[in-house]
């Protein structure tokens, strides 16, 4: 745990009567926007700290992927913002992601308790996937949670009616709604960007649960379930309204770098599981298709998620291979 007696797994967590998306769902002052991403592997039931890792700087792929891209695939992450600039760690070689907004970067401790904020990083950690298996696609990030996770439907929607909308558009959060209606604000700017073109790419949730969560649920969304390496994650969501799967346990991505309280993360390389990162694996999927085939997002969607021929899992939909 992240080593406070109140942490993930008390009863004002994640998951409990107190929890993200029940009755203090989005727009109200303890809101939705729970971002879904779980624990290590044992995967716990309650979430906890991403652990640190090493893994190889940059594949020897990227180069010859990065120049081989015939349309460069824009990816709009939105999440908890990229690193601050002194915590931000080295991405491949002009492939940093960039940043929108006012408000763009997170830090790793920002309410100076001495310990990582539970889910700072995370966005981070998702854009560090989606560069990795689409080299050459403009990755972009934009803060919508704070680093505890906490996002509302308004403001989300807000940021989703600005941006000049991308070819993906991964969206690592989610939260359930009173008698599971869909979030207002969200299910109108969704679809207004879909009708422009833009593919959203959702995690369904941690709760092991066949209850709709917003936005995955949402028509027309890539919702992705997650994936153990011995089968179904144990924490995935799952129902008819999730239409993909992938990796979800043990994910290595970037993460913060430096000292302090990510002194252990010095190397800028965490593990973390969720289906907050299966779902940049599909979208990473989906924009390599778009950059090297030169298809459109929603060909791309065709050809990996929806092509009847592919494997399925009851309730998961279809397996997403990231490579």
């Amino acid at each position: 745990t992240f080593g406070n007696p109140a942490t993930f797994g008390n009863p004002a967590t994640f998951g409990n009567p107190a929890t993200f998306g029940n009755p203090a769902t989005f727009g109200n002052p303890n809101g939705g926007g729970d971002c879904c991403c779980g624990g290590l592997w044992p995967v716990p039931e309650h979430q906890v700290a991403p652990r640190s890792t090493l893994a190889s700087p940059v594949s020897p792929l990227v180069e010859p992927l990065r120049s081989s891209g015939t349309h460069p695939c824009r990816v709009v992450v939105l999440d908890t913002g990229l690193a601050a600039e002194h915590w931000c760690p080295d991405f491949a070689p002009c492939a940093t992601p960039s940043v929108l907004g006012d408000h763009p970067h997170d830090e790793p401790d920002e309410n100076d308790d001495h310990l990582i904020d539970p889910v700072a990083g995370h966005g981070t950690f998702i854009a560090g996937l989606v560069e990795r298996l689409a080299p050459g696609a403009t990755v972009e990030l934009a803060r919508v949670l704070s680093t505890f996770g906490i996002g509302d439907d308004f403001s989300i929607a807000a940021v989703i009616a600005d941006l000049d909308p991308p070819e993906l558009l991964n969206c690592s959060f989610g939260a359930y709604t009173i008698d599971d209606e869909p979030p207002i604000a969200m299910t109108d700017e969704i679809a207004v960007i879909q009708a422009q073109g833009t593919v959203v790419v959702a995690s369904a949730g941690n709760d092991a649960s066949c209850r709709p969560s917003w936005p995955a649920a949402l028509p027309g969304v890539v919702s992705v379930g997650a994936l153990s390496p011995w089968g179904v994650a144990p924490f995935t969501n799952y129902g008819s309204w999730v239409r993909a799967c992938a990796p979800g346990v043990g994910v290595i991505s970037r993460f913060f770098t430096g000292g302090g309280v990510v002194k252990d993360y010095g190397a800028g390389w965490a593990a973390w599981s969720g289906t907050s990162f299966a779902a940049p694996i599909v979208a990473g999927v989906l924009a390599h298709s778009v950059n090297v085939d030169g298809i459109s997002p929603q060909q791309a969607v065709a050809r990996h998620v929806d092509e009847p021929h592919l494997f399925r899992l009851a309730g998961l939909g279809t397996v997403v291979n990231d490579h």
